[in-house]
């Protein structure tokens, strides 16, 4: 089993958001995307509807947002975010720590993580919803 590599990022305000804050304490799902990765947007309503059918779970959904400063930017990912009227805690990886903790070559990419900080699955590409769902049962239980 691998435990998941800490890592840091911010949230809108800017206030830091470590991956370590929710470790025992609940599961969580981590989705590296960018607002100009066609199956990053594609996949996107799937996370918005588990983050509103498992809310009352011990489960977070991070969605970190890819911001390098040149193709994506903070403001380009919450103009995307309010566009589509998604309700998500969205993370901005603006230090890239957690691209290099988790050493994202394409986008998206998706962990579960259990309560106790391990990995229990890790995808590179589009998921289905199904796929996301069923995930998030297996480390929610």
């Amino acid at each position: 089993v691998e435990k998941a590599p800490n890592f840091i990022a911010f949230d809108k305000d800017g206030k830091e958001v470590r991956l370590s804050d929710f470790k025992g304490k609940k599961a969580v799902v981590v989705n590296f995307w960018a607002s100009w990765c066609p199956p990053c947007k594609a996949e996107m309503p799937y996370f918005n509807n588990a983050a509103k059918k498992y809310k009352n779970n011990d489960l977070e959904i991070l969605m970190v947002n890819l911001t390098d400063g040149m193709r994506e930017t903070k403001d380009k990912a919450l103009e995307y975010v309010k566009k589509e009227g998604y309700n998500m805690n969205i993370l901005f990886d603006e230090q890239l720590n957690g691209a290099s903790a988790y050493n994202v070559q394409a986008l998206p990419r998706t962990l579960f993580i259990d309560k106790s900080g391990n990995i229990q699955n890790d995808y590179t590409g589009l998921i289905t919803q199904e796929i996301l769902n069923d995930n998030i049962e297996t480390i929610i239980s």
